[in-house]
């Protein structure tokens, strides 16, 4: 396992090698400054109608993931997630809580570190596991009506 979750302590339920490899790859991709890093997180890590909900705001679906990273490093000059603690709520491990720090530098130099909780619900899909929704809850996300209440 890469750094983003190597000290990540695990539920005792079996979670599913492709599930524990898809919540690595959302965080490199997360904490990517490639150009294609939200094209990335559109075509490899959410479903096509999936949802992103982050602390400035909401992205629905393939067109608005692919450009949810447009503007992630205007002010920030390096992101990194650790994730400390997985919890799950189903016995498939595809709805997960994540407990972890984000941390931060700033284009006008401050350092920043900000513990984060984040909901990861899982589909199973082809060609393996996707995100359906992920969904910071502190700091609070600023989002539309959820999807359960419609």
């Amino acid at each position: 396992m890469e750094a983003k979750t190597a000290a990540s302590v695990w539920p005792l339920i079996d979670i599913p090698v492709e599930i524990k490899q898809l919540v690595v790859h959302f965080f490199s991709l997360a904490d990517s400054k490639a150009d294609d890093s939200g094209e990335r997180l559109a075509a490899e890590v959410f479903i096509s109608d999936g949802i992103f909900m982050l602390a400035d705001g909401t992205f629905s679906g393939t067109d608005e993931i692919r450009g949810c990273r447009k503007h992630a490093w205007d002010t920030i000059t390096f992101r990194r997630h650790e994730v400390f603690k997985i919890y799950i709520n189903d016995a498939g491990g595809t709805d997960l809580i994540l407990i972890g720090q984000l941390h931060m530098k700033t284009s006008d130099g401050a350092s920043l570190n900000r513990q984060f909780v984040a909901r990861m619900e899982i589909e199973q899909a082809s060609p393996g596991p996707r995100i359906r929704q992920y969904r910071i809850i502190d700091p609070v996300a600023k989002d539309r009506v959820p999807y359960f209440c419609t």
